[in-house]
C-alpha cells in the first residue's frame, strides 16, 4: 500500500471523494483515522544507480502531506531498512544510501 498526498493523486487523476472510506483504520496511537481506498497504482523506486521493479499496489489517501509506504510494499520493491532513525536503506543485495529530505506535496 501506499499513501499519497492529495497533489499526488490529482496528477494521477483520482478522485479523494470517490474513493471508498475504509473503517476501522487508526494512527500509532489508536486514534481513528480517516483513509480512503483511491485504486491501484503501479510503483517503482529509482536511484541514480540502480532501481527497484515495477510492483502494482493500493494507493490511499488520509489527508497526510508526504508519501508513505508500507512495510509489504517494500518488501516487494526490494528494500531494506538498515537504520530508519538516521534514514539508511539499501535494495536487497546492494549498498546502503541515505534517504532524501521529505519532499512535501500539500
Amino acid at each position: 500500500m501506499i499513501r499519497l498526498p492529495r497533489k499526488a493523486v490529482q496528477e494521477l487523476g483520482f478522485d479523494v471523494e470517490a474513493g471508498e472510506e475504509l473503517s476501522g483504520v487508526t494512527d500509532a496511537a489508536g486514534r481513528p483515522l480517516p483513509m480512503r481506498r483511491l485504486g491501484v497504482v503501479e510503483v517503482m523506486v529509482v536511484e541514480p544507480d540502480s532501481q527497484s521493479r515495477w510492483v502494482r499496489t493500493i494507493a490511499v489517501y488520509t489527508g497526510a502531506s508526504t508519501i508513505l509506504i508500507n512495510d509489504n510494499l517494500a518488501e516487494e520493491i526490494e528494500i531494506e531498512v538498515v537504520r530508519p532513525g538516521t534514514g539508511l536503506w539499501g535494495f536487497r543485495g546492494e549498498g546502503v544510501v541515505r534517504s532524501v529530505e521529505p519532499s512535501y506535496f500539500d
